[in-house]
């Protein structure tokens, strides 16, 4: 059997750099609640430590989520987790 140096397909990987980069960017414009909120749950161990009502309120985030939905779907591919490195 051949060894596959990358089995993530082109579109996975643009979309979990879609998903990483709409972080940040929720992130660099969140006020200092939400990154406090997000620094307390990441310190607690919380696997999502985003609060929920921020990224509810990130039309970007749930843009790209979409996307990554569909792309599962139709293809059967898992879409990285955005905090997985390359």
């Amino acid at each position: 059997m051949d060894k596959i140096e990358n089995p993530v397909c082109k579109e996975c990987r643009a979309i979990a750099q879609e998903l990483r980069s709409a972080y940040l960017r929720t992130w660099l414009s969140a006020g200092p609640e939400f990154r406090d909120a997000w620094l307390a749950a990441s310190k607690l161990g919380a696997e999502k430590p985003f609060p929920k009502a921020q990224l509810k309120d990130s039309p970007e985030i749930n843009d790209v989520l979409r996307k990554k939905y569909v792309h599962e779907a139709v293809s059967g591919h898992t879409v990285p987790n955005p905090t997985a490195r390359d």
